[in-house]
């Protein structure tokens, strides 16, 4: 599956805590489910904010987008 991205940054929803940064959401999911067994996430579905990049010749890497991601039965993009 292609992605308009080549690494991700995950977040709390205020922006000031950082869970770590991935490849994609896909590798992130076993740091996520350690974190949410452990406690350490916000309550209100888990919900994170995932910063995209993708890496440019002439500026390095780019943010190109903000998402929501939440947990309800799994890891997943909330829309």
């Amino acid at each position: 599956m292609g992605t308009n991205y080549d690494f991700i940054e995950l977040y709390n929803m205020a922006g000031n805590r950082f869970f770590g940064g991935f490849s994609c959401l896909e590798a992130a999911k076993p740091h996520l489910d350690k974190l949410r067994e452990k406690g350490e996430l916000p309550a209100i579905n888990h919900a994170l904010l995932m910063y995209e990049y993708r890496h440019d010749k002439n500026q390095g890497y780019v943010r190109t987008g903000i998402r929501t991601i939440h947990y309800r039965n799994g890891w997943r993009i909330k829309k």
